[in-house]
């Protein structure tokens, strides 16, 4: 079974696809705008216009939820053992769980941080996209 450090994420292409095209269409200019630079999207999409994020089951609050979200990716990803039975089903899937990332991550995430999951979905992919082509072992060893 592979262990989580050795996963490298999907493209960009199929990180995307994995969001609703809702999402996509208001995310795609937020990240153009960023330059393509995924952690100043998050930053820009998260406290931009309430009604923006409102449709993604936000509050139209401008508390900024980026850090705690991050913090608990590092957790998942980087062996925590709060996420080690989350991580386990993950891994359990195998070639599939590809197109489970983003959903597993969401599921296990949003309630811990309190974020409506939609909201949580999109931070997480633009986290994902921050790694670029490095491993999760790699981003990890730079995160802790």
């Amino acid at each position: 079974m592979e262990e989580f450090h050795e996963i490298v994420f999907p493209s960009r292409e199929e990180l995307m696809a994995q969001l609703p095209d809702y999402q996509r269409e208001t995310l795609i200019p937020i990240l153009l705008e960023s330059k393509d630079d995924p952690i100043e999207a998050i930053d820009k999409w998260l406290n931009s216009e309430p009604v923006t994020v409102a449709q993604f089951g936000g509050a139209g609050e401008t508390r900024n939820f980026a850090h705690a979200i991050k913090e608990e990716l590092r957790k998942f990803l980087c062996g925590d053992k709060a996420y080690k039975k989350e991580r386990d089903a993950l891994l359990k899937q195998g070639s599939s769980a590809q197109a489970l990332t983003v959903a597993s991550l969401t599921m296990a995430i949003a309630p811990v941080v309190g974020v409506a999951a939609p909201i949580v979905a999109t931070v997480i992919v633009l986290l994902i996209l921050s790694f670029g082509k490095i491993t999760v072992g790699a981003w990890c060893a730079i995160n802790k």
